[in-house]
């Protein structure tokens, strides 16, 4: 129950607050959840609410790649903690 109430939370962060507070969400959520896919709904929902203008190398979705990126590692570190 705490996951979806989370998984709420984080989905209406990326419309509700600033971008950097999603992404604290984020990080934080990864750390205490496991598997937290949540986490790329919402780069791509801040990608396509702020991120129009915004690209590198024609790549135009960093919020997404950043934060699948951010999930992946603290998975990884977050299973070297618990174990």
């Amino acid at each position: 129950m705490k996951r979806v109430f989370f998984g709420i939370l984080l989905i209406l962060s990326a419309f509700i607050f600033p971008w950097w507070i999603s992404v604290a969400l984020v990080f934080f959520g990864a750390l205490y959840f496991d598997n937290l896919y949540e986490a790329i709904v919402v780069g791509l929902i801040i990608d396509l609410t702020y991120g129009a203008g915004i690209e590198i190398y024609g790549f135009t979705l960093i919020f997404t790649f950043v934060l699948t990126l951010m999930l992946y590692i603290l998975s990884i570190v977050r299973k070297r903690i618990l174990i």
